[in-house]
């Protein structure tokens, strides 16, 4: 996958946000002054589609990913609560009943806690996805390699989309 202008910039400026680097409102004034450049077709893309929740680069290109394909903008950093429990998944849709969870190794890297086995976290991800399951939600799942396949990432995203219209909506 090569990077594109817009998702360059759609990465650099949802860093900037989550970061503290910026904000939105600085940002619009920014892109309203380059609105006569060269770049002004990616500025004018490119802002509206930031979000300070994306919290790497993976879970911004898997959002704009799912953006070209005409999905629903999610909430990031979506927040489940049920049975004393709270976990926050990257993605939500709440109305489909959908979250997406984008997993790259440093993830599990940095959930690892001192003299732990690495399996154990895998196994605490494993019962934290089959709780929100048990909550009524679908989850989907994508890693670094499954942006250079969009259709096919697409089509499981649709899939899950799909298996949760058939469920009852998550309270």
């Amino acid at each position: 996958m090569l990077l594109s202008d817009l998702d360059g910039a759609v990465v650099a400026g949802d860093s900037a946000l989550r970061t503290g680097i910026t904000n939105a409102d600085a940002i619009e004034a920014v892109a309203g002054s380059w609105m006569r450049r060269a770049a002004s077709r990616t500025v004018r893309f490119a802002v509206p589609l930031l979000d300070d929740g994306a919290d790497n680069p993976g879970e911004s290109l898997g959002r704009l990913l799912l953006w070209r394909k005409r999905f629903p903008r999610p909430k990031t950093q979506y927040e489940v609560r049920g049975g004393g429990r709270v976990a926050f998944a990257d993605f939500g849709w709440r109305k489909s009943g959908v979250l997406g969870e984008f997993d790259g190794k440093r993830k599990y890297q940095r959930d690892l806690r001192e003299g732990e086995d690495p399996g154990e976290v895998v196994f605490r991800e494993k019962q934290r996805e089959d709780w929100l399951r048990r909550l009524g939600w679908t989850v989907c799942r994508f890693v670094w390699a499954d942006l250079f396949t969009p259709d096919e990432t697409a089509a499981r995203f649709r899939a899950a989309f799909r298996d949760a219209a058939r469920l009852p909506r998550p309270a």
